[in-house]
């Protein structure tokens, strides 16, 4: 399959060895991108609007040159130290406001989470889950009938996802019914609240609400 590198010339790409872009087939990843111009030098100090202005140029330039653009966007992540720092985000509501592709959310604790859940995908229920922090990451990916990969000259494929919630959930609607049954024999509490199943509507909630208003949104708010 064709492969394409695109570099945006600054001096980090050739002495550490990576490319601003790549694209192989019809998919375009991009680097992390920071707001240094060719010459190394930062554009925007002190100033996290001009900055995040300043790298979405930067990486719009780049997919042009690899035959896209930021209208073909569908995932995006953005690390900052502080989210209440709005810069990051108004620089990109200017850019993405009628693209809207997938956010990332940060955490109080410093973790950082990426939540991917399409029920329209043409191969199935997609549904990928990441969490990243500074002591490491988790991630639970799709759930298939079998673990068989297969690879050839022509590529490497698999599977379709499994498609419904009682295939994907079996164990856990079995390990709910048994606590259920025990809670019922033998009088013992609920392992789950009501609080438990309010907390993900909440969070949905305020996710909905960072989507329409373009802004930074905390749970409960």
């Amino acid at each position: 399959m064709k492969r394409q590198n695109i570099s945006s010339g600054t001096p980090w790409e050739k002495t550490v060895g990576y490319s601003r872009a790549v694209r192989v087939g019809d998919q375009v990843v991009v680097s992390g991108t920071t707001a240094s111009d060719e010459n190394g030098v930062v554009q925007g100090i002190g100033d996290v609007y001009l900055q995040s202005q300043y790298i979405f140029a930067k990486i719009g330039r780049a997919l042009e040159q690899a035959g896209a653009s930021l209208r073909d966007v569908v995932r995006v992540r953005m690390f900052v130290v502080d989210i209440g720092q709005l810069g990051g985000g108004r620089a990109h509501g200017e850019v993405f406001a009628d693209i809207l592709p997938m956010i990332t959310l940060r955490f109080a604790n410093g973790a950082i989470g990426t939540i991917d859940n399409s029920r329209k995908a043409v191969y199935g229920y997609d549904q990928r889950v990441e969490v990243f922090g500074s002591a490491g990451s988790a991630s639970s990916g799709n759930w298939y009938a079998d673990a068989v990969t297969v690879s050839t000259a022509a590529g490497v494929g698999r599977g379709l996802p499994l498609n419904f919630f009682l295939e994907r959930y079996l164990a856990s609607y079995q390990h709910e019914m048994a606590a259920f049954v025990r809670c019922v024999l033998e009088g013992s509490p609920s392992p789950v609240s009501g609080a438990d199943g309010r907390a993900p509507v909440l969070i949905a909630g305020a996710a909905l609400r960072s989507l329409r208003e373009n802004r930074p949104m905390r749970v409960g708010e």
